[in-house]
Parts: C-alpha cells; sequence; structure tokens
C-alpha cells in the first residue's frame, strides 16, 4: 500500500505512521471479524473467487468496449 506524500505532507510523522499501520491491518482485521461470524475458509475462497471473476469480467468491459469506443475504435 502506498499513500500520496502530497496528501500527507501535511500530517505529522506519528499520525503517518498510524495510518500505514491502519491499512495494513485492515484486511486481517476484516477477516477475523468475517470468520468469528460464522463465514468459513471454503465460504471466502468462493467470496474472493466472485469478486476476482467480477473484477475482471468488468475491466474486460470498460476495456474492450467502453475505452475502445471512446477512443474511437470499433473494431
Amino acid at each position: 500500500m502506498t499513500l500520496d506524500i502530497r496528501a500527507t505532507a501535511n500530517l505529522s510523522p506519528d499520525l503517518q505512521e498510524m495510518m500505514v499501520q491502519a491499512g495494513k491491518a485492515t484486511p486481517s482485521v476484516a477477516v477475523t471479524t468475517i470468520t468469528l461470524a460464522g463465514v468459513g475458509l471454503d465460504q471466502w475462497v468462493l467470496i474472493a473467487t466472485l469478486v476476482y471473476t467480477v473484477l475482471q469480467a468488468g475491466w474486460f468491459v470498460y476495456d474492450k468496449l467502453i475505452r475502445r469506443r471512446s477512443r474511437g475504435d470499433d473494431a
């Protein structure tokens, strides 16, 4: 995870470090919370696969249809 230096230039170094650490901890906190709520590892794999598939399909539609039409490529 990278932060834009210009966006954090006015923050104290302690606050910057805290933001970086919070960003690093967010995925593990989310996994732990949902696991404690009853979602098992097999369901995590299913959720991750579905999210990945939807993202790939969205990128394909954007790249092949929307972006090419806006550039004028009708191929």
